[in-house]
């Protein structure tokens, strides 16, 4: 419940954005010198009179110069602005009043450079162009207002834009963080700034606006004030996501999540833009990049390649991922390239169920493991439950374990849950069978199942060293086909 009152936190973390946008303020980020010349070239000789389009195209050539001057149109315009639109109001303003609007924008020009050093900088202006252009483009083809598409695309990564070239050390280890999986971009650098950097996007360019639809995609208002979104601000909402999902994929070491989300967003382009998609999205990215192409010879490539940035993507994490696991490193060269081809079918980021199945079906006999089962933890019933029998057993052979039940002789699976490490027992009574097995827990932070698996003769006659290798190896990527992370031990 809401009882309006402000905590302590809550005010330290107003100051902080209120000292966040004096400081960005000061800085913003890279304008383009050559543009802004050739902008108030243009507006001083009248070639943008009742061409307020090629003026917006001209903007839209440099994001620091097209976000600057939005910011500055709140101390140009007279009287509110509620009922329109930030595009609409930008391409309603007499020349005269962007003339003095553009003069202000020498406050910023030289404080940030764009060179080719700068890669994670880079890499958002990129990020940004190609979010800008998806949206933009789904815009047009929807009938709805293109120019307000890519204002509100571009807005809401202004923040992060002013956090990299402006607080650089602090967005580079959140991206590094956001590579490993440890949450989105967005979520750490909340928690380590105390705001996010959409709220810091919004009211940096924007804080003179009043426009409903335009303060809902930016977060500012919608269901949290009760405020009804309309059908419209919905839909830029969407187009903005599908941008930033399309931006997203190209940098997928940095968000694995894209990897996940990019079928969907892949059938949602086709479906509203047809088979040319990427040629239409591709057209609008090259005409917004070119400035940035000059400043930065062979630096800068705003390429719409989705799908070969993600086979790339899956090649270099799935090969991560197999370097990650210290026991699959450790094993025979034919046992070691069996786990390669493995990770080459998990999706970072969400179950992969093809590669689960290749890990009962192939991987878990291959390693000399006869039968097995894999175990969920159900948390609420105590019990342990079988969710993939492994090898050829049938099917009641495996059943629901309580795991509370500690009197009397324990199944190894419930024993397992006692432990960090593997248990190991090579004349173990089991469902009236005399078995050789290994069981342990897998999960990352929490014991979330027991791998429950049961050795071939050889493999019990051989090297019981072989034996846990062959297993924690194949625990660390259940992990991975399940997406839990890993285990140390």
């Amino acid at each position: 419940m809401n009882t309006g009152r402000t905590t302590p936190r809550d005010s330290e973390a107003r100051r902080g954005i209120d000292e966040a946008l004096v400081h960005v303020a000061r800085g913003w980020f890279p304008v383009n010198g050559a543009v802004l010349s050739l902008v108030q070239d243009r507006v001083r000789d009248g070639s943008y009179s009742n061409r307020y389009d090629l003026l917006l195209a001209d903007l839209k050539k440099d994001l620091g110069l097209f976000t600057y001057c939005l910011r500055q149109v709140g101390s140009v315009i007279d009287g509110p602005v509620q009922h329109r639109s930030p595009a609409e109001v930008l391409m309603s303003l007499e020349l005269e009043k962007f003339e003095a609007l553009l003069s202000q924008t020498k406050q910023v020009v030289g404080v940030h450079t764009v060179d080719p050093t700068q890669k994670t900088q880079l890499m958002r202006l990129r990020q940004t162009l190609m979010s800008a252009a998806t949206a933009e483009t789904l815009a047009s083809h929807s009938k709805l207002d293109a120019h307000q598409a890519f204002l509100l695309a571009t807005v809401r990564q202004l923040g992060m834009n002013l956090v990299a070239w402006n607080y650089p050390r602090i967005y580079t280890k959140a991206l590094l963080s956001s590579g490993k999986g440890e949450g989105n971009l967005e979520t750490l650098l909340l928690r380590t700034l105390g705001y996010s950097p959409l709220e810091l996007g919004a009211r940096s360019a924007l804080d003179w606006c009043e426009h409903p639809d335009t303060r809902a995609v930016l977060g500012q208002d919608g269901g949290m004030n009760g405020i009804a979104v309309s059908k419209q601000a919905e839909k830029f909402s969407q187009f903005c996501e599908i941008g930033e999902v399309m931006a997203q994929i190209h940098d997928p070491e940095y968000f694995p999540a894209a990897l996940a989300s990019w079928p969907k967003v892949a059938a949602q382009l086709e479906q509203q833009l047809g088979p040319e998609w990427q040629a239409l999205i591709q057209a609008q990215a090259e005409q917004y990049s070119a400035g940035y192409g000059v400043l930065v010879p062979g630096g800068f490539k705003c390429e719409i390649n989705p799908e070969g940035a993600r086979r790339d993507a899956i090649s270099h994490l799935s090969l991560r991922m197999f370097e990650n696991n210290q026991f699959a490193q450790k094993c025979p060269p034919g046992i070691a390239d069996i786990f390669k081809q493995l990770y080459r079918s998990v999706t970072p980021g969400r179950p992969s169920p093809l590669a689960i199945k290749e890990f009962a079906e192939q991987v878990v006999p291959a390693l000399g493991f006869e039968r097995g089962c894999i175990y969920l933890i159900d948390q609420r019933k105590l019990q342990a439950v079988p969710m993939l029998r492994i090898g050829a057993v049938s099917i009641d052979r495996f059943r629901a374990l309580n795991c509370s039940n500690m009197g009397g002789a324990v199944h190894p699976v419930v024993e397992a849950l006692s432990y960090q490490t593997p248990i190991i027992q090579e004349n173990a009574f089991i469902n009236g069978e005399q078995v050789a097995h290994v069981t342990g827990v897998f999960g990352n932070k929490e014991k979330v199942g027991v791998l429950y698996l049961e050795m071939s003769t050889e493999l019990k006659d051989g090297d019981r060293a072989h034996s846990l290798l062959f297993f924690k190896a194949l625990r660390e990527a259940l992990n991975a086909c399940l997406s839990m992370g890993s285990e140390t031990s």
